[in-house]
C-alpha cells in the first residue's frame, strides 16, 4: 500500500511523503516539584555529524554533551488556588518562549486531559513530552520524596 500523510497545518491540506523526525530528544525536569519547568532539547547538530566512535571519545575526554544547551521547548504547569488546572509549553525562539501547546485537566477527572497543539509543531512530540513531564511530577511522590 502507498501511504502518506495528510499535512493539515497548510491551508489546503496537502499530501506530503514524510514529516520531519528528531533524531533524539531529551527532556529533562529543572526539580522535583510541581512548580519547576521542564524542557525538551534537541540532539547538538555538531555532535550529531560525528561519527558513533568520535561521539564517544568527545564525551569522555570532553565531557561535552550530544544535546544541545539551549531548551528547544519549555513546559510549566499553571495552578488555580493550589490545584494544578493545565500545562503550558512553549517552543524557545531566540531567548523567547512562543506558546505552542496546553493541556487543559478536566475538572472532574485528573486523569483526563484535553491537548491543544499549534499548527506546525509535531504533535507526537508533544504527547510524548507532555507525557514525560507528567511521568517526572508522580515519580518523587511515589518515592515517598515530597
Amino acid at each position: 500500500k502507498d501511504t502518506k500523510i495528510v499535512d493539515l497545518s497548510s491551508e489546503n491540506g496537502s499530501l506530503v511523503d514524510h514529516l520531519p523526525l528528531y533524531p533524539w530528544a531529551l527532556i529533562s525536569k529543572s526539580g522535583r516539584t510541581m512548580e519547576d519547568e521542564c524542557c525538551c532539547y534537541f540532539i547538538d547538530e555538531e555532535s550529531a555529524s560525528l561519527s558513533p566512535s568520535a561521539r564517544s571519545t568527545r564525551v569522555r575526554k570532553e565531557s561535552a554533551s550530544l544535546f544541545s544547551s539551549a531548551a528547544a521547548f519549555r513546559g510549566k504547569h499553571g495552578f488555580d488556588r493550589g490545584l494544578h488546572t493545565h500545562t503550558l509549553v512553549s517552543r524557545v525562539d531566540n531567548s523567547e518562549d512562543v506558546p505552542c501547546c496546553v493541556s487543559v485537566r478536566d475538572s472532574n477527572d485528573c486523569d483526563v486531559v484535553d491537548v491543544t497543539i499549534a499548527p506546525g509543531i509535531d504533535p507526537v512530540l508533544m504527547v510524548c513530552y507532555l507525557g514525560a513531564h507528567m511521568k517526572m511530577d508522580i515519580e518523587p511522590i511515589l518515592a515517598g520524596g515530597l
